[in-house]
């Protein structure tokens, strides 16, 4: 079973990094370093995973907790329709979440 690098246990801080598998646990690891790993952690699982697999994720996903300026990011990198990020980015749920502390 492949196993999460230790560079990346501190984004893990609720779980024991060392159990988590990246077959078992593909979904939380992706969408936890897509939306608060750094350059070298984005690159780490763009070598693990490949863009298909993010894509998908995010597609699936609907950019479920990632911020806006990181959907934008992830649109232009891997080519996400425009339209479908901006119906994500609109969603009510999701705007009453990112404008809690706008004044």
């Amino acid at each position: 079973m492949k196993r999460l690098p230790e560079k990346m246990y501190a984004l893990f801080w609720e779980y024991d990094p060392q159990t988590l598998s990246l077959d078992r646990d593909r979904d939380l690891i992706i969408g936890r370093v897509l939306s608060a790993a750094g350059w070298d952690g984005v690159r780490w699982l763009l070598s693990e995973f490949g863009e298909s697999a993010l894509t998908e994720w995010i597609l699936r996903s609907r950019g479920k907790n990632l911020s806006p300026p990181r959907l934008r990011f992830w649109e232009l990198v891997l080519s996400l329709p425009r339209s479908r990020v901006d119906e994500w980015l609109s969603e009510p749920g999701r705007k009453i979440w990112e404008e809690r502390t706008a004044s």
